[in-house]
């Protein structure tokens, strides 16, 4: 038994901890897709950057479907809260602009998303859909009314900054890291391409 109890720990450290590791995915630029194991997405390049057209949907802790209902995770991606997002370690405050993206890939900065914004005023290309968020209560809120992106960039200790989008308006706040939202990938520029037979 004593043995068991450690082995257990590893193992569950492993997936909290290890994940992340292994979220490699394959970039198509011929048809514009990303195939990751848990879905293959739809990408669009915009500028000289090639973006997520679909909101993420990989599974980490606190990580969150819409209302709890995984259903809404297939559809909208899940809801991250910023320190899940960006991997972030308070025992040694280590957090990448990778965050949860696949290797190759990172969260969007906020003058990223203001580029492409500013070169997609309609964010047709991108395709934002209205998934709400989740507040830190436990509440979620404005599914169908607007999109609501995690950036990489911080306000302070306990904000960082949100982009929210619905059909007039495109807003840039900061919020409490410990609501939920969608989050965007970016390619970097030497991430893996699928090769070409």
């Amino acid at each position: 038994m004593k043995m068991i109890y450690p082995l257990f720990l590893l193992a569950l450290a492993f997936v909290f901890f290890g994940c992340n590791e292994s979220h490699s995915c394959i970039y198509n630029p011929d048809n514009e897709t990303l195939h990751c194991v848990e879905k293959t997405y739809k990408t669009k390049t915009i500028g000289d950057k090639v973006w997520l057209a679909e909101n993420l949907d990989y599974m980490v802790e606190f990580s969150f479907c819409y209302g709890d209902d995984f259903e809404k995770c297939n559809e909208f991606g899940r809801l991250y809260t910023w320190d899940a997002a960006m991997e972030y370690n308070p025992m040694n405050k280590d957090a990448s602009n990778r965050g949860v993206c696949p290797a190759g890939w990172h969260i969007p900065t906020v003058s990223e998303f203001e580029a492409a914004l500013q070169t997609d005023p309609n964010s047709s290309a991108l395709q934002f859909l209205k998934s709400g968020f989740r507040y830190y209560d436990d509440s979620y809120v404005d599914m169908g009314k607007n999109a609501t992106f995690w950036t990489a960039s911080e306000y302070d200790g306990a904000r960082a900054y949100l982009v929210r989008i619905d059909d007039n308006e495109v807003k840039l706040e900061h919020f409490n890291k410990n609501i939920a939202g969608s989050l965007r990938c970016v390619k970097n520029e030497s991430a893996q391409v699928a090769q070409k037979n």
